[in-house]
């Protein structure tokens, strides 16, 4: 997922954009032109499939970008969804 394609959705907005995903306008600034992937699981779910998950932009199954407990540190994601 792109971060422009985001941030257009969220009216360019570093602000709402992290309001809805629940993290600090600083993580978002931080992001280069390929969200995390696990955000990119989390905007699908927020916009209820509007965005998708591009596989092809996080490479293999076995790459570090794997979400399992043992890349991820364990981290609890959680879901704000703004009004």
């Amino acid at each position: 997922m792109k971060k422009i394609d985001v941030l257009k959705f969220f009216d360019g907005s570093f602000t709402k954009t992290a309001q809805a995903l629940g993290i600090s306008h600083a993580a978002v600034s931080r992001w280069r032109d390929v969200i995390p992937e696990k955000r990119a699981f989390q905007l699908e779910l927020i916009t209820q499939g509007r965005f998708k998950r591009n596989a092809d932009l996080y490479g293999s199954k076995n790459s570090k970008n794997d979400l399992s407990p043992k890349h991820n540190g364990g981290e609890n994601l959680t879901y704000a969804v703004q009004p």
